[in-house]
C-alpha cells in the first residue's frame, strides 16, 4: 500500500504515479489521502485544484483517475477496483462530498462545469450477484456511468450503474437513477426518476441572497449558452469511448487517449443525447378511433 496526503512526497512512490498536466499548477491536497492499493495505478491532475477532505482508493491495478483543474474545491469519496477509470472535468461545482465507486472494469465520466449537491452517490455495480432462478444466469451485470457537461444533481441523488446523462440536464434532490439514458436540457426527479421537464436550463447562481432588484434581473437569461443540439461532427457516442477504454490494456494508454479524446475536446456539443420520439401505443390508438 502507498498513500500520499503531500505532494512533496511523492518521491515514495514506487509502484503508482500521480501525474500533472501542468507543473507550475498551485496544487493543494487539504486533509486528503491518495490511497493506491495495487500497481501501475495513475492519478492525473490536470491543472490548479485543490481537493479537500477527500480520499481517493485505487484497489488492484491499471485504475486511472483523471480530475480536470477547477475553481472550485474538490471533495470527494472515491473508490476504483482493477482496470477502472473516474474523470472528471473542468470546474465542477461540489457542495459537500460526491462519493463515486467504479468497480468490475467500468468506467465513470463527468463533463465539465458540473453542479453537484451533498450526499450524491455515483455506483457502476450493485454490487452482490442476482441471478435468475430459472436459467441460473447472471442478471445484474456492471455498466459504466457517463455524466455529460452543465449537469445538476440535487442532494442525495443516487446515478446507478449504466445510467447516461445528457449536457444541460438537471437530476431533483432524492432522485434515483437506475440505467437510464436522459435526454440534454431536460429534469428528472422521483425514485425511480422520472422526466419532469423538457427544453429546460440551469446556471450556477444562488437565489438565496436575492432581493427585488436580483430577481427581475433573473427572469429572462442573456443568451443561449447551456442549450446543447446534436453535433454531426462532434457529438460524442457513449458507448463506443466506452468500448474504446475497456479495449486498452494500461493505464497509461487510458491517460493518452481521454487526454485527446475528452480532455483537448472543448466542443459544446460533445455530450449531447437527443430527447427520443415517444410512439403512440396500440391502445391509445384504439381508443382515438
Amino acid at each position: 500500500m502507498e498513500v500520499i496526503e503531500s505532494l512533496k512526497t511523492l518521491e515514495e512512490l514506487k509502484d503508482n504515479q500521480i501525474l500533472f498536466g501542468n507543473k507550475g499548477a498551485k496544487i493543494e491536497l487539504k486533509n486528503t489521502k491518495i490511497i493506491f492499493h495495487g500497481k501501475n495505478n495513475i492519478v492525473f491532475l490536470e491543472g490548479k485544484m485543490s481537493i479537500l477532505n477527500s480520499r481517493i482508493e485505487l484497489h488492484g491495478d491499471n485504475n486511472l483517475v483523471i480530475l480536470g483543474e477547477s475553481r472550485s474545491q474538490y471533495m470527494l469519496n472515491m473508490n476504483l477496483y482493477h482496470n477502472s477509470v473516474c474523470c472528471i472535468g473542468r470546474n465542477n461545482y461540489m457542495n459537500g462530498k460526491l462519493n463515486i465507486i467504479v468497480s468490475e472494469q467500468k468506467h465513470c465520466f463527468i463533463g465539465n462545469n458540473g453542479l453537484f449537491s451533498f450526499d450524491i452517490w455515483l455506483r457502476t455495480a450493485d454490487p452482490h450477484l442476482v441471478y435468475d432462478c430459472e436459467t441460473l444466469k447472471r442478471k445484474n451485470l456492471s455498466r459504466s456511468i457517463f455524466l455529460g457537461d452543465s449537469v445538476w444533481v440535487g442532494q442525495s441523488a443516487m446515478i446507478l450503474k449504466g445510467s447516461m446523462i445528457g449536457s444541460g440536464s438537471i437530476v431533483g434532490a432524492m432522485a434515483m437513477v437506475p440505467g437510464k439514458k436522459i435526454p440534454s436540457n431536460t429534469s428528472w426527479g422521483g425514485n425511480p426518476a422520472r422526466q419532469i421537464g423538457s427544453k429546460v436550463f440551469f446556471t450556477k447562481e444562488s437565489v438565496h441572497f436575492y432581493k427585488n432588484a436580483e430577481t427581475k434581473k433573473s427572469l429572462k437569461y442573456k443568451d443561449d449558452e447551456f442549450v446543447f443540439s446534436y453535433d454531426a461532427e462532434h457529438t460524442k457516442d457513449f458507448v463506443k469511448l466506452d468500448q474504446s477504454l475497456t479495449k486498452k490494456s494500461t493505464a497509461k494508454e487510458r491517460l493518452d487517449y481521454l487526454k485527446r479524446e475528452v480532455l483537448e475536446d472543448g466542443n459544446k456539443n460533445r455530450y449531447f443525447i437527443p430527447q427520443s420520439k415517444k410512439k403512440k401505443g396500440k391502445n391509445r390508438r384504439l381508443f382515438k378511433k
